[in-house]
């Protein structure tokens, strides 16, 4: 045990201070509360405003086009369309609209957007909604329909996702499943990353041949271990440090950038709690509306609902769970090659499971009990990534569990195989490894 604490304090004490550890630590929280405050402003930035000059050749849209708030206004004029194109925007309009006289027939280029300020998509998709929903109309009345009556029969559903919890508590299924999404990716950059300082340490102390005098006093699998637990306790470390950092400068976010955004979500709820339990007899004239904060409210629900200790200490879990497994594994190939080009052909089958995990955890989001995802949560290769990804899911505790533990005891046993690996690669110098040699040497002893 004491030469295993040896190696991993030196394992950890020569990484920790390197300027890129600290770099990462600190910069990580950053982009993540950076990443939500620009979610947040991009729901609260204005629009370009908009003055828009209609030259309606046929008759059929003359002051029906609606008005987007204060950011679009339409206007209206009886001129000819060369004189118009040619003077709009001196006289300050960003756009004209020409509406051509066969637009009802649905002739080709029936309209024609002309601009001095581009247009964004959301103008656009106003414009093309607006006309499309007037030619429908009128169609609909020159049959003898009129339009208030499929107008009524029409009905909007608004499917909201909530998972009830034991105690009956409510959780977005909806802002869940992106979180799985995102943490799956993480936890394959995250496995990958730490298990590269492994594969490149062996493979640097094979390169500088000190590892052959390492071995006169140390056995292979404590050696392995050491190196192994060093680096997971840094990787521990910086999860814990990027935890407390984040949580920080969310807490800081809260009390200024989003204080007056808060206090009116606050009212938004304590509103719509006003509506569901007085329902058809609440006086709405009372209430306030939201219409240009519902996006950010959106937003503040998802991040409300998502339990986000919870997740954060079974990411870091499965995080040390895999980065074990998949080090131990990557610590065999490095030892079975002798220059980082040689070591290349090993790495294939460290990350085509990973990458395999990951696109069975998209495959989890379109369709979560899929046979696939499910057994995809127990074995060893997928699991980190897999599992991380359903627990957003609200599946049940003693399921994850069970699966961190399979992945820990799956360890145990890569560990024992690759310290063989471990033990004949790193005295194997000046001819180059095949895969035969690889499982010769799982039955070899020193």
């Amino acid at each position: 045990m004491r030469e295993i604490i040896l190696i991993a304090r030196r394992e950890f004490l020569a990484r920790i201070k390197n300027k890129t550890f600290l770099f990462m630590t600190v910069l990580s929280p950053l982009l993540m509360v950076g990443f939500f405050v620009l979610s947040v402003y991009m729901t609260q930035m204005e629009s370009t405003q908009h003055r828009i000059l209609v030259i309606d050749e046929s008759r059929l849209f003359m002051d029906r086009i609606p008005n987007k708030a204060s950011l679009v206004e339409f206007e209206y004029s009886n001129e000819v369309l060369l004189d118009a194109e040619q003077k709009f925007s001196e006289r300050g309009y960003t756009a004209l609209l020409w509406i051509s006289p066969n637009v009802i027939e649905g002739g080709a280029g029936a309209c024609k957007l002309f601009y001095s300020k581009i247009p964004g998509y959301a103008l656009q998709n106003h414009i093309r909604t607006a006309l499309e929903k007037i030619v429908y109309e009128e169609k609909l009345l020159a049959n003898d329909i009129q339009p208030e009556v499929v107008r009524n029969a029409r009905q909007h559903i608004q499917l909201i996702l909530q998972q009830v919890g034991q105690k009956g508590s409510y959780a977005d299924a909806d802002g869940m499943r992106y979180l799985g999404f995102l943490m799956a990716a993480l936890m394959m950059v995250f496995i990958l990353m730490y298990g590269m300082m492994v594969f490149r340490s062996v493979l640097e102390e094979k390169q500088s041949r000190i590892v052959e005098v390492i071995l006169t006093s140390v056995r292979p699998v404590k050696l392995l271990i050491g190196k192994i637990s060093g680096i997971a306790l840094l990787g521990l470390l910086q999860f814990i440090c990027m935890g407390l950092l984040t949580w920080l400068l969310s807490q800081g976010l809260r009390q200024t950038y989003l204080s007056q955004s808060i206090k009116l979500y606050e009212v938004y709820k304590s509103q719509q709690a006003t509506v569901f339990k007085n329902g058809a007899e609440t006086d709405f004239s009372k209430l306030s509306r939201f219409d240009e904060n519902l996006e950010l409210f959106d937003l503040f629900k998802k991040a409300e609902t998502l339990a986000f200790d919870h997740v954060f200490w079974v990411f870091v879990a499965f995080f040390l769970a895999g980065f074990l497994f998949y080090s131990a594994f990557m610590a065999a190939m490095a030892s079975a090659a002798d220059t980082e080009a040689d070591a290349q052909q090993f790495l294939l089958p460290v990350h085509l499971p990973l990458l395999a995990a990951y696109f069975i955890a998209v495959q989890g989001m379109l369709n979560p009990d899929a046979a696939i995802v499910q057994w995809a949560s127990w074995i060893p290769f997928t699991s980190p990534v897999v599992m991380i990804s359903r627990i957003t899911s609200g599946i049940p505790l003693l399921t994850t569990v069970f699966s961190w533990l399979v992945l820990c005891i799956s360890f145990g046993i890569m560990i024992l195989w690759s310290a063989r690996i471990y033990q004949n690669g790193v005295l194997n110098s000046g001819k180059k490894t095949r895969w035969l040699d690889l499982w010769r040497w799982t039955k070899k002893h020193h």
